[in-house]
């Protein structure tokens, strides 16, 4: 028992690791598909409360760790202490964390071919995103943000698209770690495959495009202006500093307060 307590706790925090990983440092897309696809490996036909308390455990460390600065920012706004940024947070963090776990909740239950366990995980996953409402507006897909190849299908089929594509990724490396064994993979399992090839294609083709289509559009010059909008004097300071941009020759053709 100590033994395999001590297993599902590795699980549980490197899971959680490997998918706030993406998040805090996005250059590390790669570590989020691996944390879907240990959890997608791991959850596949396991039923029952200690699996789902695991998943949601799972969830937890990686909103907390992807979050980190809410208790902080929480505690700001509402000009009270850390505890109380804290007590806060609580509830957005395991809120979070339940649309996080509601996936690999449904194939816990419902599959038992872990190779094809990333199709209802995305279908629930991209479900969840649209209709569940949160406080802060996170998609699976924007932890693949820092590697444009991946998330052009975004201008296809919305934000949604890339956490779709995301679990295709994820499955795609259970198929793969799994080739070794003597069964075939399902058609759902090829099609992970099939799925992140075609996005891959896409996304170098939609690049190329975009790329050719900026190279031959008119230019402005554009100058951003930002400030802390929660300081006293703000709108001051950033109408003094439009001032000096606008004494350039030539003087910029749009001025933008991006956070004001």
């Amino acid at each position: 028992m100590g033994w395999t307590a001590m297993g599902w706790t590795v699980a549980i925090v490197s899971t959680g690791v490997l998918m706030a990983a993406a998040w805090l440092r996005q250059e590390l897309v790669p570590a989020g598909w691996l944390a879907a696809a240990g959890g997608l490996a791991l959850a596949t036909g396991r039923r029952g409360w200690r699996t789902e308390l695991a998943v949601l455990a799972a969830a937890a460390v990686a909103i907390a760790l992807a979050f980190h600065w809410t208790p902080a920012v929480l505690a700001d706004a509402t000009r009270s202490s850390t505890a109380i940024g804290l007590a806060f947070a609580a509830p957005i963090v395991l809120w979070d964390a339940c649309r996080l776990a509601a996936p690999f909740w449904i194939v816990g239950r419902l599959v038992r071919d872990p190779r094809a366990a990333w199709l209802p995980a995305a279908l629930v996953a991209v479900v969840a995103e649209a209709v569940v409402p949160g406080v802060f507006p996170w998609k699976l897909g924007y932890s693949q943000l820092a590697w444009p190849l991946v998330v052009q299908s975004a201008d296809l089929v919305g934000p949604e698209g890339p956490t779709f594509t995301f679990f295709a990724a994820a499955g795609s490396l259970v198929v793969i770690g799994s080739l070794s064994a003597r069964s075939r993979p399902s058609l759902v399992g090829v099609a992970a495959l099939v799925l992140t090839a075609a996005n891959l294609a896409y996304g170098a083709y939609a690049i190329r495009r975009e790329t050719a289509r900026m190279a031959a559009a008119p230019t402005l010059r554009v100058a951003l202006v930002q400030v802390d909008p929660d300081r006293s004097g703000a709108v001051d300071q950033l109408r003094a500093l439009t001032r000096s941009a606008c004494q350039g020759h030539p003087p910029p053709d749009l001025v933008c307060w991006p956070e004001c």
